[in-house]
């Protein structure tokens, strides 16, 4: 006896017989009622190889099927994310069109929007299209007696819910996104990452939301955001926050198309932005790096979204640019300049201007160009309007403007590290250093400013090395240290450690640089500045040591530095492990850092020399000459040419001799 799509456990009960030989089959989306049953079976999914082998079986493919056939079916299959009803559609579209396998990859990007509602496609006995079928479900949560308000809230959240991250959407996260606008947010003071308590007064939780959603098979519990134990949590992190749930891909895309024929798509959006702008907010303010990275695909895929859609909101601009710091923190320069970009664009077509976040965007925006390698004549353009604006705020936004000051002054004291001053960066300078004697300080402001004095004095020696050491020892005793921050000091303290050939103290730090690069992708700008910077003392050390690389200095400069301790060798080889696990885009993040690829290379060489592995040698030495080293030749660079002479010299030496 079979009893197929029972909406509700209850409704078959009294059908089901209770003696007997056979067997009893029913199918049900209905999660809720069939949780405690003891012989339930869980559908999941299908495999890639099972929807290959479904998809083939359903085109008739059978002598044809070559790799080619295969890679199409798994792109098709990827596409409809390995739903059944989805992939048996798409088959009756396309035969139905007599339109093989092979003319399905013209398709692929249209596919759902084709067939998900191609009436004509529906698998033999089956009642409804997917499309169909979801609006149905839709239906059935709106007027669920039982279950309201929650079936009714369940509903609205899959709005927002499409337009999320299909996997690990935090359950608290959606459940505010749909049901609390920004302006009530503001006025109950809302903190973020938000999340009831039990006793809080609700007409449902979140958890009765995800219990709805379950009830007709449209949300799953998906894993945890996060895992850290809990005296690991930062103070962004509260009970429930890693709470997730994933919504079908498929489901997704239906209920988008659903969405946007109705005309609340921007509030959707916009409410959704608000909220998961917040929590990434919330946990960069905190350190929260593993969340922040947990969170990040959600703010991206409501970026991707809006910009899909070309709609633009003040909330939306404020995630475009909070998106575009975190691509910053990642490295991701190139994505971080069009979101910014998005944002400026934004902002300047406002009826009413909003100078604040212009301020910010500019001041952002103008760093992110410079690293980039745009010439100053494109980002002192921001810069000067950014002055133009601190002038103007410098009375109503005191704080605002400390903040971009600080910011200006940093981008501009960087740029005067790589070479002759331009006149206009003088007058920028200039001005900005008058107005930051205007702004009242705070203390973060204190420590950015005490960051850039101990970067000047590593670039110009205005402090001993030891000063140095004790001021960064000293910052670095802040609990209150941003991410980046903490990094950075701990690259200036390392870099201040092998200047007075404290070898063994400069490893013990240098493994804590090592350990974030393995954990977290964040910061890697910071990290390629510790391996240029650390790299070149911590190199020309250790060739002093090696008999031929000694050789080669005695007639390069005519001296070399006496052979340093065994520790010495060990950084070399902590360094080389850390600009492995780089992507080469992320080794040239500053402006003034150059031939990163090559300096890296020419550590590996060093070591290899170390080593005297001819087989490592040849290997290395034959990948330095696709690299670019031609602004070795700057006299700037007199450090790293003189050691990549020193170690090219050296191979060729051990070569030769060994040949």
């Amino acid at each position: 006896m079979v009893f197929d799509n029972v909406v509700d456990r209850r409704i078959v009960d009294p059908w089901v017989p209770t003696s007997g030989r056979g067997h009893v089959l029913i199918t049900s989306t209905n999660q809720v009622s069939w949780a405690t049953h003891h012989a339930k079976v869980a559908v999941q999914n299908m495999t890639a190889r099972q929807a290959t082998q479904l998809i083939r079986m359903r085109l008739h493919q059978g002598d044809g099927w070559d790799a080619a056939s295969e890679r199409t079916a798994a792109a098709l299959a990827e596409q409809l994310d390995y739903w059944p009803l989805a992939m048996e559609l798409a088959c009756g579209h396309l035969a139905g069109h007599e339109f093989g396998l092979s003319e399905a990859g013209r398709y692929l990007e249209q596919i759902r929007d084709l067939a998900l509602n191609d009436r004509e496609a529906i698998p033999y006995g089956y009642p409804e299209t997917l499309v169909g079928a979801i609006r149905l479900a839709l239906g059935r949560l709106m007027n669920k007696e039982e279950l309201q308000p929650a079936s009714q809230g369940a509903a609205h959240a899959l709005f927002p819910a499409a337009y999320f991250a299909s996997r690990q959407i935090p359950i608290w996260l959606l459940y505010f996104s749909t049901l609390m606008s920004s302006d009530n947010a503001v006025r109950s003071g809302l903190r973020h990452p938000a999340v009831l308590s039990p006793r809080g007064k609700v007409p449902f939780t979140a958890y009765e939301m995800h219990r709805a959603l379950r009830a007709e098979s449209l949300a799953q519990r998906d894993e945890p955001l996060c895992t850290l134990p809990e005296q690991a949590w930062s103070t962004a992190h509260c009970e429930g926050i890693d709470d997730t749930i994933n919504v079908n891909e498929i489901v997704q895309h239906v209920i988008r198309t659903l969405a946007e024929d109705r005309t609340d798509v921007p509030e959707i959006l916009s409410r959704a932005a608000y909220h998961v702008q917040g929590w990434l907010t919330a946990f960069i303010e905190a350190n929260d790096d593993a969340h922040l990275l947990a969170i990040l695909p959600h703010v991206q895929s409501l970026a991707d979204h809006a910009g899909r859609l070309g709609i633009t909101t003040d909330t939306l601009a404020v995630m475009w640019g909070n998106l575009a710091g975190t691509y910053v923190l990642r490295g991701k320069l190139d994505d971080a300049r069009e979101a910014f970009e998005n944002e400026l664009e934004y902002l300047l077509a406002r009826k009413e201007p909003a100078p604040v976040l212009e301020l910010k965007t500019r001041t952002q925006l103008a760093d992110v160009l410079k690293n980039t390698g745009e010439s100053p004549a494109v980002w002192l353009d921001h810069l000067d309007r950014a002055r133009d604006l601190a002038f103007q705020l410098a009375d109503a936004r005191p704080e605002d403007v400390s903040v971009a000051v600080a910011n200006c002054l940093t981008v501009l004291h960087n740029h005067t590290g790589d070479g002759a001053v331009e006149p206009a960066v003088q007058s920028l300078t200039r001005d900005f250093e008058l107005l930051r004697e205007r702004m009242p300080s705070t203390g973060a402001l204190a420590i950015q400013h005490e960051i850039s004095q101990i970067n000047k004095a590593l670039t110009t020696g205005c402090m001993t090395d030891k000063e140095v050491e004790q001021r960064c020892r000293a910052l670095l005793e802040d609990d209150g240290l941003r991410g980046a921050q903490r990094l950075e000091l701990t690259g200036f303290l390392t870099e201040a450690l092998t200047y007075q050939h404290r070898w063994n103290d400069a490893l013990e730090r240098l493994e804590t640089i090592h350990e974030h690069s393995v954990e977290r992708p964040l910061y890697p700008h910071v990290i390629a500045k510790v391996l240029h910077n650390v790299g070149l003392r911590v190199g020309l050390a250790v060739a002093s040591g090696v008999p031929e690389c000694r050789t080669a200095l005695m007639i390069l400069v005519g001296e070399a530095d006496a052979s340093p301790a065994p520790e010495c060798r060990q950084l070399l080889s902590l360094l080389v492990a850390i600009a492995s696990r780089m992507a080469v885009q992320h080794l040239s993040l500053q402006a003034g850092m150059t031939c990163m690829p090559f300096k890296m290379q020419t550590l590996r060489l060093l070591e290899a020399v170390c080593d005297r592995g001819h087989d490592a040698i040849r290997e290395v030495y034959k990948g330095l000459a696709d690299l670019d080293s031609a602004a070795l030749d700057r006299d700037d660079e007199f450090g790293w040419r003189l050691l990549s002479q020193v170690a090219i010299a050296s191979a060729v030496s051990i070569a030769l001799r060994d040949a």
